[in-house]
C-alpha cells in the first residue's frame, strides 16, 4: 500500500518579503493609533478654555478676522490685515473659525489639536526616515521602529508644549512648525527618489517642500531657519560631511543664504538694524542685556525639558534680567555650556551624526526669538520646534545607555506616562481666566501684566472690592501703567463714582507719550472711555474730540464709531453719524449692538424726510461742575492744545467766577498763543 506524501513547497522570498511589510505596516498603524490617542486625550479638557492674553486682540478684537462670507476678499482682507501681519495663513484660519462658529472656542481648540496631532505624526515619519539613512546605524536598527514613535509621543505629551497647543493665538507656532517639518520631510523624500532613479517624483516633492516651506514662513517667522536647516540635513546625511567646497554645493549654500536673506529683509524692512533697535524704544531692557540674558534662559529651556513639572510652567515668566557676564554670575556659566554643546555637536559630527544634528537643531531653531530681536525675554512656546530633535536625542540616549530592551521601553513608558499626567493638569490651568491669571501672578509676582489682568477679570466678575486694591498696587509700583487708570476708571463708572473716575482717565491722558507702559490700543481705550463719560454728561464736543483721537489710534474700532455717531447725532451732525454708524458695521456685521445701530440709522433717515420722530428715552444726565472743565483745560494744555484749553477753562469760570486757578491757566494759554 503506497502512502501519498505531500511535497514541501518552499516559501518564496517575495511571500516572506510582503508578510514583513504586512507586519510593519501593521506596527506603523498601532504606533500612530497610540499617537493620535494620547495626544488627543491629553488636550481634551482644554476644548472649553477661554480666550487669554493675546487671544483677545488677535482674535476676539480684531475686526478683518470676522468673516461672515467666505468669499476671496474676506480672506485676503484677513491674511493681509489680520493681526500680528505678516501670519498669513493663522490669520485665515481664525477667519475661517469665526465663519464657522463665531466666538464658540472649542471649534478653536479643536483646529490646534489637529494640528498638534498632525505635527506628531509628520515628526514619526521624518524621524523614521532619517534612522534609515542614517550612516553608521550601528545600534539603532533592533529599535529603529521604537526610537521614532517614543520620540513622537514624548514631543505630543510634552507639558512645555500646552502653551503653543491650548493658548489659542499660539496656533502660529504650530502652524509654522507644521509647514516646517513637513518640508523637511518632503525634501527628504525628493532626495530619496534621486537615488532610487526614479524621474517624475523628486519634482512633486520639492515643489512640495517648496510650497511647504513657503507656508510655514507665511505661519511665523522663525520658519526662516528652513533653508539652513535643508542644507544642513544635505551635508549631514547625503554628503556625509564631504567637502562642500565644490561649486555645485557653494551654490546651493548661497542659495539657502540668499533665501534665509530675503525672508529676514521681508519681515526686518530695508533697515534691519534700525528695526531691531526700534523694538527695544518700549522695552525694560537693553540689547545686550537681552542677549546675555538669552544666554541663561536658553539653559532655563533644556531644565524645563527634563524636567517640565506644571509648577515650574507659566505663561508669564518673572526672569531676572543679565547686567553684565558676572551678574548673576550663572551668565557665564550658561555661555560656557551653550558653547561646550556647540563644540560638542561639531566634535561628534562625524562620529555621531545623529546626535550632532539634534543639538545643532535645538539652538538652530531657538536663534531667531532668543538673540537679538527686542521681543519678549522668555516664553515655552518658543520651544515647540527646537524640542522636536531633542525629544529624539533623550530617546535614543535612553536606548544606548540602558542595554536591556524591556527595561528602556518600561522607563520611557514611564516617562511619557508622567509627561502626560503633567500635561493634562497643567491644562487644568487654562480651564478659566480667574484660575489662570491667579496661576501667573502665583509664579511672576514682579510681573505686572499678569497682575493686570487678574484684577480685570475680577472686575468683569463683578468682584470690585478685590479688584480695585490690586489695580492700586500696580500703579504703587508704575505711577504710568495706563492699563491700570483705565481699569479704576472703568470700575468707579460702575459705581457711578464719577469724579473719580474722570481723574483716572484725565491721569493717564496727561502721562508723557515717552513713558507709558502701553500698546497703542490701551491710550485708545482711554480716550473712548472718557468720551463716553463727557457724553453722559451732555459734553457731545469733548466727547466728539476724545472718540475721533481714540480713532486715530485705533481705526478699527467698531465700537467706537457706534459711539461717536451717538455723540454726532447729539450735535445734530446726522450724516456724519449716518457714516460712523455704517463703518461700524462694516467693521463687525456681528457686534452684538447692530440691530441698534440699524434703528439709529432709521432715525437718521426718518429725521432728513420730516417724518415724526418718536421723543428719545430719558437718560441719566449727571450734573457738569467748573472742576471737570478745569481738568479737561489742563489735560488740552499738557497737551498743547490751547485752543481747547482755552475754551474749558472759559466754561468753568461761567460756572465758578472765583476761580483763580483757572483764570491763571487761561491767561497762560493766551500768553502762550500771543507768543507763538
Amino acid at each position: 500500500m503506497k502512502t501519498s506524501v505531500t511535497p514541501h513547497i518552499p516559501t518564496s522570498n517575495n511571500q516572506t518579503t510582503d508578510s514583513t511589510k504586512t507586519r510593519s505596516g501593521l506596527i506603523c498603524f498601532f504606533m500612530l493609533a497610540v499617537l493620535i490617542i494620547t495626544g488627543a486625550a491629553v488636550y481634551s479638557n482644554t476644548l472649553h478654555s477661554p480666550f487669554m492674553f493675546d487671544d483677545v486682540p488677535f482674535i476676539k478684537n480684531d475686526p478683518h478676522i470676522r468673516m461672515t462670507r467666505l468669499t476671496a476678499d474676506r480672506i485676503t482682507e484677513a491674511a493681509l490685515k489680520g493681526k500680528p501681519r505678516h501670519r498669513l495663513l493663522p490669520n485665515i484660519s481664525f477667519a475661517v473659525n469665526y465663519y464657522l462658529g463665531r466666538y464658540n472656542v472649542p471649534g478653536y481648540h479643536l483646529v490646534n489639536i489637529l494640528i498638534h496631532l498632525i505635527v506628531g505624526i509628520l515628526l514619526f515619519f521624518f524621524i523614521k526616515t532619517t534612522l534609515k539613512i542614517l550612516p553608521g546605524r550601528t545600534g539603532i536598527s533592533k529599535n529603529s521602529i521604537l526610537i521614532p514613535f517614543f520620540a513622537a509621543l514624548l514631543w505630543l505629551v510634552h507639558p512645555v508644549n500646552t502653551e503653543a497647543v491650548t493658548y489659542v493665538c499660539q496656533r502660529m507656532t504650530s502652524m509654522a512648525a507644521m509647514f516646517y517639518i513637513l518640508a523637511m520631510l518632503l525634501y527628504v523624500k525628493g532626495r530619496l527618489s534621486i537615488r532610487s532613479r526614479k524621474k517624475s517624483k523628486p519634482a512633486m516633492f520639492f515643489v512640495g517642500c517648496t510650497i511647504s516651506g513657503l507656508c510655514a514662513v507665511a505661519s511665523k517667522e522663525n520658519a526662516a531657519t528652513l533653508p539652513l536647516f535643508i542644507l544642513l540635513y544635505e551635508w549631514f546625511f547625503f554628503q556625509d560631511l564631504k567637502n562642500i567646497w565644490t561649486k555645485k554645493r557653494i551654490a546651493w549654500g548661497l542659495i539657502a543664504m540668499v533665501l534665509f536673506s530675503i525672508i529676514a529683509l521681508a519681515y526686518l524692512g530695508e533697515n534691519p538694524v534700525n528695526r531691531i533697535m526700534a523694538g527695544y524704544t518700549r522695552r525694560d531692557f537693553t540689547l545686550p542685556q537681552r542677549v546675555m540674558t538669552e544666554f541663561r534662559v536658553v539653559i532655563y529651556y533644556i531644565s524645563l525639558f527634563l524636567f517640565p513639572f506644571p509648577g515650574r510652567l507659566t505663561l508669564e515668566h518673572d526672569y531676572p534680567l543679565s547686567h553684565s557676564l558676572i551678574d548673576p554670575w550663572t551668565t557665564i556659566l550658561s555661555l560656557a555650556a551653550i558653547i561646550c554643546l556647540l563644540g560638542l555637536a561639531i566634535k561628534m559630527a562625524k562620529k555621531d551624526r545623529l546626535v550632532s544634528f539634534c543639538i545643532l537643531w535645538f539652538f538652530g531653531n531657538l536663534v531667531i526669538e532668543s538673540s537679538v530681536i527686542g521681543i519678549e525675554i522668555i516664553f515655552e512656546h518658543r520651544n515647540y520646534l527646537p524640542y522636536m530633535m531633542f525629544c529624539l536625542l533623550f530617546v535614543l540616549m535612553v536606548f544606548r545607555l540602558v542595554k536591556n530592551r524591556p527595561v528602556a521601553i518600561g522607563l520611557l513608558c514611564a516617562i511619557t506616562a508622567t509627561a502626560s499626567v503633567w500635561t493634562f493638569e497643567r491644562n487644568t490651568c487654562w480651564q478659566n481666566e480667574l484660575t489662570f491669571y491667579q496661576d501667573c501672578v502665583n509664579k511672576a509676582p514682579g510681573k505686572l501684566r499678569p497682575l493686570n489682568n487678574l484684577a480685570t477679570t475680577l472686575a468683569m466678575q463683578g468682584r470690585l472690592k478685590a479688584a480695585i486694591p490690586l489695580f492700586l498696587k500696580i500703579l504703587e509700583t508704575d505711577p504710568e501703567y495706563i492699563k491700570a487708570y483705565n481699569s479704576l476708571g472703568n470700575i468707579l463708572v460702575r459705581q457711578n463714582k464719577i469724579e473719580k473716575a474722570l481723574n483716572y482717565y484725565i491721569k493717564a491722558l496727561m502721562i508723557p507719550p515717552d513713558k507709558v507702559s502701553y500698546n497703542i490700543t490701551d491710550l485708545a481705550s482711554v480716550h473712548f472711555n472718557l468720551a463716553s463719560v463727557l457724553l453722559s454728561r451732555q459734553m457731545a464736543d469733548e466727547a466728539v474730540y476724545h472718540y475721533k483721537e481714540g480713532l486715530k489710534l485705533d481705526p478699527n474700532n467698531a465700537e467706537a464709531h457706534f459711539l461717536i455717531g451717538k455723540a454726532l447725532m447729539e450735535q445734530k451732525k446726522f450724516a456724519e453719524a449716518a457714516r460712523q454708524f455704517k463703518k461700524a458695521l462694516r467693521l463687525n456685521p456681528g457686534l452684538e449692538d447692530a440691530e441698534k445701530n440699524m434703528k439709529h440709522l432709521e432715525k437718521i433717515k426718518d429725521k432728513f424726510s420730516g417724518r415724526k420722530r418718536k421723543p428719545p428715552l430719558k437718560t441719566i444726565i449727571y450734573p457738569v461742575n467748573a472742576a471737570l472743565h478745569f481738568r479737561l483745560g489742563t489735560l488740552y494744555q499738557n497737551q498743547k492744545k490751547y485752543d481747547m484749553a482755552i475754551n474749558e477753562y472759559k466754561k468753568a469760570l461761567l460756572i465758578n467766577s472765583k476761580d483763580t486757578l483757572a483764570l491763571h491757566n487761561l491767561k497762560a494759554c493766551f500768553a502762550i498763543k500771543k507768543k507763538s
